[in-house]
């Protein structure tokens, strides 16, 4: 039993490394613009009160307000097709990497550099 207590005292106590910054809630939706300072990372969380359906999008710093206000443009713009459409390979035509982050001509490119 002294172990176990022992053991307890040595595990810290794990609060939630992220921070919130901002919260709305709209015709049930509630969006929250979160910051994990491990990191200096941002992300949205977006949850459907209705439908109880939720999900969450990590986005630059730079794209922090306009995911917060615009979540699911986002979203929308992050999603891969469900098919590849077929097509001859092309030496013009260059496949996007998935892990690479979406690009935004109103951010600075220097940021992911």
């Amino acid at each position: 039993m002294e172990r176990q207590n022992k053991e307890n005292e040595m595990q810290p106590n794990h609060v939630s490394e992220w921070r919130e910054l901002a919260l709305r809630i709209d015709d049930g939706l509630q969006i929250t613009l979160l910051w994990c300072r491990l990191g200096d990372r941002v992300k949205v969380a977006v949850r459907d009160e209705r439908t109880r359906e939720h999900f969450e999008l990590e986005v630059r710093a730079s794209e922090a307000l306009s995911a917060f206000y615009h979540p699911f443009a986002h979203r929308a713009a992050r999603r891969l097709p469900a098919t590849p459409t077929p097509a001859a390979p092309s030496r013009r035509l260059r496949t996007p990497d998935p892990h690479a982050p979406p690009t935004n001509a109103w951010d600075d490119a220097e940021e992911w550099a």
